[in-house]
């Protein structure tokens, strides 16, 4: 929070406001290289599951999604410090820093619905298996309705 009120209130030495097609384009570099920090975590992930038949269904699964937020979370904790690093266009400033934390929000709730799942509560494991229970679909939403392509994409 108090990153998020120094990103906007400033002390005089944030630079000039982007205009929106620059902030798409910053913002949109910094979530690419979200993707390529988090690939090689992700496709580590997935390895000897083929050999399961229903890994979703499989306690396995579980743990090891908690895990791997574990090893994302510092990924994601940068993005949003760079996100907020950003000066987007004043007239977008409140929209921008409402996206943000929405976008914390929603990490925080999926790492809640992943510990909860591991302590086996059904609906927490529901939500893991469907779109329905994703925290960040309407942010992500969000971030595509603004105008980001890679901040929000749609795999």
């Amino acid at each position: 929070m108090a990153m998020a009120l120094l990103s906007t209130t400033g002390c005089g030495d944030n630079p000039d406001p982007l205009s929106k097609s620059e902030f798409v384009t910053q913002a949109d570099a910094i979530c690419a290289q979200v993707q390529t920090d988090v690939e090689p975590l992700w496709a580590a992930f997935w390895v000897d599951f083929e050999e399961q038949a229903d890994p979703s269904s499989e306690d396995v699964w579980f743990p090891r999604f908690d895990a791997l937020l574990d090893d994302l979370d510092p990924i994601f904790e940068q993005q949003l410090d760079d996100l907020r690093d950003l000066e987007p266009p004043e007239s977008d400033a409140a929209l921008i820093d409402g996206l943000l934390d929405d976008l914390e929000a929603g990490f925080d709730e999926m790492n809640d619905i992943a510990d909860r799942a591991v302590d086996g509560d059904e609906a927490a494991r529901e939500a893991l298996g469907s779109e329905e229970g994703d925290p960040l679909a309407d942010v992500n939403r969000a971030a595509r309705e603004y105008g980001l392509n890679v901040c929000g994409a749609e795999d």
